[in-house]
């Protein structure tokens, strides 16, 4: 008798429990259907069968939509741009207006006769052609020399940290007098000779500047006639396009037993490096 009142017991909690289910699934659909009779009845066609399903749909679509669009999209990570990005970008800014700032001074009408640049991939070379700078065969500057070198010096070079490398050439005809016994060493007394201005008249830092002497073997064109020849008697001021920082050069110098920071390093009779 007792085994029989707990399965009555049993079946009814069942009982219950599926009657409680399908109450809540018939409150769904009458929800549901309120949903797809709204939107039916502010359509223009006559409700059926199909209307209703295709209206049910709709309304879970919209709902679906309404819960996406709830849901924020997170915001794309910011474009960060390198420090090596900003810094070549800076770079770049830094060479245009250099070489615009030298444009203005040797397209000037009194410069350009005697003054050329030439713009390279590693340096600017101003080459100063002769006789603007010094007399046949001598490495004396000549007296009108700072009108030419002076704007370049005060206007460019001591306004940037470039490196500085200042090239003497010659033609290929031998010298002919007693204080030089060849082109080679000519050249190199000149080069020597504009460096000790630019260090001496403009305190331009020696460190950043060297002098080298080519003589007769670096020639811009063939020396086949006299027009050519004077083209390649010339000095060449080389601005390197890349900003040495000089503190740093020396300290690295200093690290591996340089001891010559102020002085010159000796090195062959035709060229000089100031450090």
């Amino acid at each position: 008798m007792g085994k029989k009142k707990g399965a009555e017991s049993g079946g009814n909690i069942a009982d219950a429990i599926m009657g409680d289910l399908m109450c809540q699934m018939l409150t769904f659909f009458i929800l549901l259907y309120t949903i797809a009779a709204l939107n039916l009845s502010k359509s223009p066609v006559s409700g059926d069968s199909d209307t209703v399903v295709e209206q049910i749909k709709h309304g879970f679509r919209q709902r679906l939509n309404m819960v996406t669009e709830d849901v924020k999209t997170p915001p794309p990570d910011p474009i960060i741009q390198s420090k090596e990005a900003k810094a070549e970008e800076l770079e770049v800014q830094q060479k245009t207006q250099l070489i615009n700032n030298i444009k203005k001074i040797v397209e000037k009408e009194t410069m350009k006769q005697y003054i050329e640049m030439v713009i390279e991939e590693q340096k600017i070379r101003l080459i100063f052609n002769q006789p603007v700078l010094f007399n046949s065969g001598y490495a004396y500057l000549k007296p009108g020399a700072s009108a030419y070198l002076d704007p370049i010096i005060k206007e460019i070079l001591t306004t940037i940290e470039n490196d500085i490398i200042i090239e003497g050439h010659t033609d290929n005809l031998p010298i002919k007098n007693e204080m030089y016994d060849d082109n080679w060493q000519l050249s190199f007394d000149r080069a020597y000779t504009v460096l000790k201005y630019m260090v001496n008249k403009h305190k331009i830092d020696p460190f950043r500047v060297s002098a080298i002497g080519y003589g007769e073997y670096r020639p811009r064109v063939d020396n086949d006639t006299k027009e050519h020849r004077a083209v390649n008697r010339r000095i060449e001021v080389n601005i390197l396009l890349h900003a040495k920082k000089v503190n740093e050069t020396k300290e690295t110098l200093k690290a591996q037993g340089v001891d010559a920071v102020d002085g010159l390093v000796a090195l062959p009779s035709n060229v000089a490096i100031p450090i």
